[in-house]
């Protein structure tokens, strides 16, 4: 939903709205409920800057609601459904966790999700796109870059996930598949 300055600044100030916030904020910590945290999460991202502590601590809960999801999915040998809500959040918790760790280079941490978000869901068309994310932190590229040359950007992506790409991502995963297949057999190597 659009609001506009003035319905922000209403909101921002008023008593009844700030109290509500936090108790859904609360109960959300206390329930892991990241349909309520992220409802949370982004009323404030109205009114408050990205890099705010309120902001990073929301959103602390969120990665540690979701982490512990995809370590029971593990556990259970489960996988996430895009149709279930919470599960949906638990995705984009991990992909927006994902991106971040891309963005900074962090290459090992990204790898270790797109890996998990490459064979944890329930959706063909998701798993397909999360390898080539792969591909694209095995081959350490630059963010940026990897939009640019991959990413569909003309094309309705989902509100948050990056799933249309550009006809050269077909051949980019299908050339760097033994990348991914070495990434799978260096997870299982751990395993044992």
């Amino acid at each position: 939903m659009n609001y506009t300055k003035e319905e922000i600044l209403n909101l921002q100030n008023d008593p009844v709205f700030l109290h509500e916030l936090q108790r859904i904020e609360k109960e959300g910590v206390e329930k892991s409920d990241l349909i309520a945290l992220y409802d949370v999460l982004d009323s404030v991202l109205l009114f408050e800057r990205e890099e705010s502590e309120r902001v990073n601590k929301i959103y602390e809960e969120i990665l540690k609601i979701a982490f512990q999801k995809l370590h029971d999915k593990l556990q259970n040998r489960d996988i996430f459904s895009l149709d279930e809500v919470s599960e949906h959040l638990s995705l984009r918790a991990l992909y927006e966790f994902g991106i971040d760790n891309f963005g900074k280079k962090n290459f090992e941490e990204a790898k270790e999700v797109f890996l998990a978000l490459s064979m944890l869901s329930d959706n063909p068309e998701f798993r397909g796109a999360m390898q080539i994310h792969l591909v694209g932190v095995l081959k350490k590229m630059v963010f940026e870059e990897f939009v640019d040359e991959y990413i569909d950007l003309e094309s309705k992506n989902d509100s948050y996930f990056l799933l249309y790409f550009k006809d050269s991502a077909n051949g980019f995963l299908h050339e760097n598949r033994n990348l991914i297949l070495n990434a799978v057999r260096e997870i299982e190597s751990r395993k044992s």
